[in-house]
């Protein structure tokens, strides 16, 4: 008993050391690392998603998105806004009623020539000056995610973030990394961690049918 659940905890370890977290090609997945739309995608959920190709698909207002900016976690929310432009329009304001001076609706005026660093262009300008916003879109909850960081002075749990940190689109979920009790929460966990590594690399899963 002892020895063959030592001898599982090691094998899952040793699975978990040695995989790439970061596969670039697919199958698409990750354990879910935060609780930022549970109940519908939770912490330890193990997540599946289609890869997000920006410069073909578009994401709009109640979708659900996999965040991951190469150094956090990977996150799945759930897009509150319009695309910023839409969002914004002319007076500032959008349905969640930022107070002025916010960091969404800030434009950054750059002068003809200026890189724009892959932000959106708000479609003002004024002589050889154009305005750009620095965020795409709201998302749910507070995120770590390098570059999003929360709306100022405002009380809801939302971030700002843009199409760049977008990875996946799509999310399902299908299994729960905690769903089966193995002696005690570190083992579940190692145990658990390692079955998504096997799931991950052959396809074999083990979780059985999502609940």
């Amino acid at each position: 008993m002892w020895w063959s659940l030592s001898l599982l905890s090691i094998v899952c370890l040793i699975i978990a050391l040695l995989a790439e977290y970061r596969h670039r090609h697919g199958p698409f997945l990750h354990i879910e690392s935060g609780n930022a739309v549970c109940p519908d995608f939770c912490k330890n959920d193990i997540i599946q998603w289609d890869y997000f190709d920006r410069e073909v698909e578009q994401v709009s207002k109640g979708d659900y998105v996999v965040l991951n900016d190469n150094w956090e976690d990977f996150y799945t929310t759930r897009i509150l806004s319009d695309p910023v432009v839409k969002a914004c329009a002319e007076d500032d304001r959008t349905e969640f009623q930022l107070p002025d001076g916010n960091n969404f609706c800030n434009v950054k005026a750059l002068q003809s020539g200026q890189e724009d660093f892959g932000w959106t262009y708000s479609g003002i300008s004024n002589g050889d000056r154009k305005y750009f916003y620095q965020y795409d879109y709201l998302v749910s909850g507070r995120l770590r995610i390098l570059l999003t960081e929360p709306v100022r002075f405002h009380p809801a749990k939302i971030s700002m973030t843009n199409k760049y940190v977008i990875r996946g689109v799509r999310p399902v979920k299908i299994a729960d990394i905690h769903e089966h009790f193995v002696y005690s929460e570190a083992v579940t966990d190692l145990v658990g961690r390692g079955l998504f590594y096997l799931l991950k690399w052959t396809g074999i899963n083990l979780f059985g049918e999502p609940k």
